[in-house]
C-alpha cells in the first residue's frame, strides 16, 4: 500500500447513494426509471405494506442500481452485486471507487435532470473500504485517516467512531452541509456449518478498514431546489465526498 497505508488508489466501493428528500410533487423515480435507463429491465419489484416502493436493474456496464421510494424520501443505491452479506460487501473483487464514482455520478444527474421534484434536500453517501493485512495494520490505518482519534494500533479494539464536521456553502439552501463520516475495522471470519448445524471456525480471517459517508443539505430548508441549483449542490457534495474518501476525517 506504500507509505501511507489509506491510497485512495486502492479504496474499494460496496455502495453509492443518492437521496432525495421532501420529495411530494412531479413523477416517481420509478416513474422516470425507463427514461433515465432505457433498455435496461427491471430484476425485481416490491410494495411492502408500509408503502416502501422497491425497484432494481441490473446495469449493462455491471453492478446493480436500486431504488428505494418511501413517503417524503428516495434513496438510489449502486452496488457491485446484488447480495448483501457482509463477505460480500467487504470483498477484495469489488470495483475501485474512483472508478464506480464517475458512472454513479452520471446515473444521479440524469435523474437529477429528469422531471422529478418537489425534493428540499440533497445527499450523496458511499461505503468505501480497503484491505488490511493484520489487525494492527487496519488501526495504524486508522490513526492516518482521524483527527480526532487518539488510537493505539497495538491496544484499541472494536472501535465506532462517527462525527459530522459541517460546512458553509455558498450552494446549499441554508448555507450549511453536513458532513458525517464513520470509521470501523470490520472482521470476516469463515466458518463451516455440519449438517446438525453447529459452526466450526475455519482458519484465518479478513480485515478491512472502512468508512461510511453522508454528505448531505441542512434539514431546516423545507423550499424546493430548483433544478438549476440541483446540479450545483450536488457537485459540491460530490466533492466534499471525495475529499473524505481520499483523507478520512476532514474538518
Amino acid at each position: 500500500m506504500g507509505s501511507n497505508l489509506w491510497e485512495l488508489s486502492s479504496v474499494r466501493v460496496h455502495q453509492l447513494r443518492l437521496t432525495l428528500l421532501g420529495v411530494g410533487l412531479g413523477s416517481s423515480v420509478g416513474d422516470i426509471w425507463p427514461a433515465v435507463f432505457p433498455d435496461t429491465p427491471d430484476f425485481d419489484e416490491q410494495r411492502p405494506r408500509d408503502g416502501t416502493r422497491r425497484r432494481g436493474v441490473e446495469l449493462p456496464i455491471g453492478g446493480i442500481l436500486e431504488l428505494l421510494e418511501a413517503p417524503g424520501r428516495k434513496d438510489i443505491f449502486r452496488r457491485p452485486a446484488a447480495s448483501s452479506t457482509a463477505g460480500d460487501l467487504f470483498s477484495s473483487d469489488n470495483p475501485l471507487f474512483i472508478d464506480e464514482l464517475p458512472k454513479f455520478t452520471d446515473m444521479s444527474k440524469s435523474i437529477i435532470n429528469s422531471d422529478l421534484h418537489g425534493y428540499s434536500r440533497l445527499a450523496v453517501g458511499a461505503g468505501i473500504f480497503i484491505p488490511a493485512e493484520s489487525v494492527e495494520q487496519a488501526y495504524e490505518a486508522l490513526s492516518e485517516i482521524t483527527s480526532s482519534l487518539n488510537v493505539d494500533p497495538k491496544r484499541m479494539r472494536e472501535v465506532i467512531y462517527k462525527v459530522n464536521w459541517a460546512v458553509t456553502s455558498n450552494k446549499a439552501p441554508d448555507g450549511i452541509i453536513n458532513r458525517i463520516t464513520g470509521f470501523n475495522i470490520p472482521t470476516i471470519i469463515a466458518a463451516q456449518l455440519s449438517s446438525s448445524g453447529e459452526a466450526t471456525q475455519l482458519p484465518g480471517r479478513e480485515v478491512f478498514v472502512h468508512i461510511d459517508i453522508d454528505i448531505n443539505t441542512s434539514q431546516g430548508n423545507a423550499k424546493e431546489i430548483e433544478k438549476s441549483e440541483a446540479l450545483a449542490i450536488y457537485n459540491e457534495l460530490v466533492d466534499l465526498l471525495c475529499e473524505n474518501a481520499e483523507k478520512g476525517e476532514c474538518r
